[in-house]
């Protein structure tokens, strides 16, 4: 967790025109990324969510496809 806010913390600093919504999910996806690695099911896998692995799924492919 203390990773995720210095990850948002610096996208705050760094890109000021980020909505705050895509910025959360960015930290998120940079966190799960050092947690299990760079494929979308590793991604998916290992985002700090509560949410079924469908939805993470869908969350992680929207977002790279940003």
């Amino acid at each position: 967790m203390h990773a995720r806010r210095i990850i948002q913390k610096l996208l705050e600093e760094r890109c000021p025109g980020v909505h705050a919504k895509r910025a959360q999910s960015v930290a998120a996806l940079v966190q799960a990324a050092l947690q299990g690695g760079l494929s979308l099911m590793g991604l998916s896998r290992h985002l700090d969510s509560a949410t079924p692995i469908r939805h993470r799924i869908k969350r992680c492919d929207r977002l790279l496809g940003n």
